[in-house]
This record gives C-alpha cells, sequence and structure tokens, in this order.
C-alpha cells in the first residue's frame, strides 16, 4: 500500500510543478485522494526541496516518547484499592474506577488507564505465580 501512496505523492508534486494554479480540490481529484490528504501532502512538498525524494515517504506514527512511568506511592494506591474496595462497590475497581479517583493530569486519561490496568495486571499475576510457587512446595 506505501508504494501506491509513494506514486500518489509523486504524482501530485508532478501536477503542482505543471499546474500550480490548481485549487485543493483539482489536485484531489486528478490524483483520486481526499482534499484532506491533498492539502497535507502538498504543505509537505512546498517546504521540501525540489529534488528531495524522502518527502515522499510517509513518516511514522510510532510513538515518540515512551509514556510516563506511575511513581511508586500511586502503584501501591492502585494496589490498595484493588484489594480494599469502597464500601458498596461489590467488585473489584477496574482501571475507569481507579482512573477516576486517582485524578490524573488532563489529556493522559488513555495512557494512564493503560497504566493502571498494567500495575494491577503485574501485581496479580506476581500473587498467583507465589500461590503456584507455595501450592507446589518450592517455598
Amino acid at each position: 500500500m506505501e508504494v501506491v501512496y509513494y506514486a500518489a505523492r509523486a504524482n501530485l508534486r508532478r501536477l503542482m510543478g505543471l499546474y500550480p494554479q490548481w485549487t485543493h480540490q483539482q489536485y484531489a481529484q486528478a490524483v483520486g485522494m481526499s482534499l484532506g490528504w491533498v492539502k497535507k501532502w502538498k504543505k509537505r512538498l512546498q517546504e521540501a526541496d525540489p529534488e528531495d525524494t524522502q518527502v515522499l515517504h510517509s513518516r511514522s506514527r510510532a510513538r515518540k516518547h515512551p509514556p510516563e512511568r506511575i511513581s511508586e506511592p500511586v502503584v501501591e494506591r492502585i494496589i490498595q484499592m484493588r484489594d480494599s474496595p469502597p464500601e458498596g462497590l461489590q467488585r473489584t475497581p477496574g482501571p475507569k474506577a481507579q482512573y477516576i479517583s486517582l485524578k490524573p493530569k488532563r489529556g493522559k486519561d488513555k495512557t494512564r488507564k493503560l497504566q493502571i490496568w498494567q500495575t494491577t495486571r503485574k501485581q496479580k499475576n506476581k500473587e498467583l505465580s507465589d500461590v503456584q510457587i507455595t501450592a507446589h512446595g518450592r517455598r
């Protein structure tokens, strides 16, 4: 699929040189891509050197920095909330309930919920491995 996009970007660059007066819509129809795609790539192509072929490659969407680590006091609080849930809850609180209780910084919702889930999962796995070791008489 990347080859198709690469060809479409090269075609857009060629059309921009041949028909600089065209509108975004005309470029989109000629290349067979969306208007948003044309706007994004037209901007990238105009900012780059006309002979640069590296600009025709897509940019990675992978995370640039690892997520913020959860501090030890927060991990301990997560474990405490899971082991002794609030009165009347009648279930083990999951990441969403713990997230609401911990009130993380704005804009970190998904990352924080995932970290809470991973923390409780690690603790649960550790407890299970401890039980298995004890059950098999290795302790």
